[in-house]
């Protein structure tokens, strides 16, 4: 009896808690639901508790767990300390690359070579202009120094330097000449006043002689009044003539000393801007030398040899940020940023020559 009452008590429970579930469906739904409701297994909603609990535990955990986000959009990204722009030392062609990856290489072996096209033309370039200076300074130097400039006819900048120092010496020259010309005739024109003066201060010596005799004679009526007038009109004009030579002969030594000056102002100022044209083509070199030196290890650049390392690597970075298989793939001609390659080298144990290394390689190109 008892355990009769104790299956029927337990039976009770079980259906109390679908009659309870049972009885508020009811109250909002129809008995039939209601009695589905009652009679449905409690594993036909498990699936809704377990993402019910899965959504409970994700808010949780994102509220105390810090994880990582990736945004992605358009922007544009600006430094703090200003816009920092990066060009090429200087841009070339590679040409032709003469290593691959797992290829042996040595000392001083060469790795690329790019085009010189541009390269080879800067450098002849300079070279002509350092020539054209060097024949323009030797030019000058012998303008200053008065001495003829030697050159050879086969040099074309030497031969156009002794055709101009032909000319500016002809020129020259004939300045010179002609202030002398007109020196030597204003020396003539002193000698022949200086004669005349002397001539002149004789015949006046005998005009006057010849009017103190006439004096006394006309006195005494033995000279008459135009005797002795002609006699005073011809004193008076060897004394006028006299006096007109000393002016033409001050004149003249003035006009000397004037073109003798003019003469040595001319040489001064050829010698100042000869000099000056001197300086000027001797700075013009000196930058020209200097161009010249940094045209000559541009081209030097051109091509890229193995330096003297024990080993490299593999590459490490190819032109445009290639990959080594796609540069060793790229046709000749490829254009890059860079005129040098550095090979980042380690050292490695070989049995063979310790100059040969393994083109593993690490070539780094680096924009210079």
């Amino acid at each position: 009896m008892s355990l009769a009452a104790a299956t029927s008590t337990k039976a009770l429970a079980l259906a109390g808690k679908g009659d309870l579930v049972g009885h508020v469906v009811g109250a909002f739904e129809s008995e039939t639901v209601a009695v589905f409701q009652r009679v449905a297994p409690a594993r036909e909603h498990i699936i809704l508790y377990v993402l019910i609990a899965i959504l409970v535990i994700s808010v949780g955990l994102s509220a105390v767990v810090k994880l990582d986000r990736a945004v992605t959009g358009t922007g544009l990204i600006v430094p703090t300390s200003g816009a920092l722009y990066v060009s090429p030392f200087d841009t070339g062609i590679v040409r032709q690359l003469h290593v691959k990856a797992g290829d042996v290489v040595r000392k001083g072996q060469t790795l690329a070579t790019l085009d010189p096209t541009f390269t080879e033309a800067d450098l002849r370039q300079l070279q002509q202009k350092q020539a054209s200076d060097e024949a323009a300074i030797a030019r000058l130097k012998a303008e200053l120094s008065g001495k003829p400039y030697r050159f050879s006819h086969d040099n074309s900048y030497q031969a156009l330097q002794g055709s101009i120092w032909q000319k500016r010496r002809a020129e020259f020259e004939s300045n010179l000449a002609d202030f002398d010309s007109r020196i030597r005739g204003a020396e003539a024109q002193v000698s022949q006043y200086q004669a005349d003066v002397r001539e002149y201060t004789k015949r006046l010596g005998v005009a006057d002689d010849l009017e103190k005799v006439y004096a006394p004679l006309a006195g005494k009526g033995y000279v008459t009044k135009l005797q002795m007038a002609q006699a005073t009109d011809q004193r008076m004009e060897m004394n006028r003539l006299l006096e007109d030579a000393k002016n033409q002969t001050g004149n003249s030594v003035q006009s000397i000393a004037s073109l003798k000056a003019q003469r040595e102002a001319y040489i001064q100022k050829w010698h100042s801007d000869t000099a000056a044209e001197l300086v000027t083509a001797s700075n013009d070199l000196d930058v020209t030398r200097q161009n010249l030196q940094k045209a000559r290890k541009l081209s030097d650049l051109v091509t890229c040899r193995r330096p003297p390392m024990p080993s490299c690597s593999r590459w490490a970075r190819c032109p445009r940020g290639l990959s080594p298989a796609a540069a060793a793939r790229k046709a000749p001609g490829t254009s890059h940023s860079s005129h040098w390659c550095r090979w980042m080298l380690r050292s490695r144990p070989t049995s063979r020559s310790p100059r040969k290394t393994s083109a593993s390689s690490r070539s780094e190109t680096r924009s210079s």
